[in-house]
């Protein structure tokens, strides 16, 4: 008997690309410009460009399917209307038409920018005349008497919404620069590759506007055991809110190696899944229990919440849930003393207790601040 052969649907195939799509360049009347349109996921002629000279980007949307682009300034107070792009020539190498604001018209003309990147306002061919080596500059600061060297990267004039700041140990020796080294990861050297790149063009490609982005990492424990750091990351890259979060990092000072904090607590406080270790409820019950100043409101987030961030304090070790947006109001820390920890710590987390807990632990010397170089 033969088989009849199953006919299968062919899933509809996306609509080839309008030929204006992509990056271009070339003047609206004598001033240089560089643009970028494409077609979003909305089937939608969203884009921006930007004056060579200016370096700010300016939304643009196609007005239903013609050839009148409009500019969107995201500012509610803006005038209307608002200056558009009249397409008079739209070739595969060429785009030509008018420019107008009101009375005023100029002419534009723009050659096509060869880029194999899919998302025409995300690639670095839209932004390269944008982007500038990023420039680090360092100070001297100090944490309860202990040295360190204070580092903010400048980005360029094109950016003025990203704003990333790291530290770095005036240490010496192999450990020292590999704890250095791993700060200085924290924020990349460069746009390509970097969340913050990839946050504001993400933005402009979506939303219109620039995104805004800052990271910070500071010490919050500088002892001659162990440094202890905050990582807060703040960002609003065009989705439905801003969001952002704070993550510890903890770091032995005599191999330079990253600790994780978990491990200083024993299988009866944390159990390891495939994405992550969770605490226990009972944990979770003392850490909610804890504070009289946690609200009503969030004690059940608190005490459901799984996954928390652990830093260390020389006080004891600082539990932060780590919890859905809309309740991420309650996500407050909340330290737990080592004598309340004792039940729960690991060998490693008992040592650790014991090296904090001794008073003559002074850090690095001050004196060492004035051998500081900037790195």
């Amino acid at each position: 008997m033969w088989a009849l052969p199953l006919l299968v649907a062919a899933a509809p195939a996306d609509p080839p690309a309008p030929a204006w799509q992509g990056v271009w360049q070339g003047k609206v009347g004598t001033l240089s410009v560089r643009a970028c349109v494409a077609r979003d996921g909305m089937g939608r002629g969203v884009g921006a460009y930007y004056y060579v000279a200016r370096l700010r980007p300016i939304h643009l949307e196609q007005a239903g399917g013609s050839r009148t682009w409009t500019e969107a300034s995201g500012n509610a107070s803006a005038r209307t209307p608002a200056p558009r792009w009249t397409f008079d020539t739209v070739q595969p190498n060429r785009l030509s038409g008018t420019w107008i604001d009101g009375a005023r018209r100029m002419p534009f003309a723009l050659a096509r920018v060869a880029t194999t990147d899919d998302d025409p306002c995300e690639s670095m061919a839209f932004h390269a005349a944008r982007i500038r080596p990023v420039r680090v500059t360092s100070a001297p600061a100090t944490l309860a008497g202990a040295p360190y060297r204070r580092l903010r990267f400048d980005v360029g004039p094109a950016f003025d919404d990203v704003s990333l700041a790291s530290f770095a140990l005036p240490d010496r020796g192999a450990a020292g620069e590999r704890i250095n080294t791993r700060l200085r990861k924290l924020i990349p050297a460069g746009a390509a590759g970097s969340d913050w790149f990839a946050c504001v063009t993400g933005a402009l490609a979506s939303s219109g506007g620039g995104g805004d982005y800052a990271a910070d990492v500071r010490p919050t424990l500088l002892s001659s055991h162990w440094v202890a750091a905050s990582e807060s990351v703040d960002y609003d890259c065009g989705g439905a809110h801003p969001d952002g979060g704070v993550t510890s990092l903890t770091f032995d000072r005599a191999t330079g190696a990253a600790v994780d904090l978990h491990d200083w607590l024993t299988p009866a406080a944390k159990e390891k899944r495939d994405y992550g270790v969770a605490l226990r409820p009972a944990l979770r019950a003392v850490i909610v229990g804890r504070s009289d100043a946690i609200e009503a409101d969030c004690r059940d987030p608190l005490a459901e919440a799984e996954f928390w961030d652990i830093g260390l304090s020389r006080t004891g070790l600082v539990f932060t849930a780590q919890l859905a947006h809309v309740v991420a109001a309650c996500a407050d820390p909340v330290t737990l003393p080592w004598a309340t920890l004792t039940p729960w710590l690991s060998a490693a987390g008992r040592t650790g207790a014991a090296s904090l807990a001794n008073r003559r632990d002074r850090g690095l010397a001050r004196a060492a601040i004035d051998g500081m170089t900037a790195p």
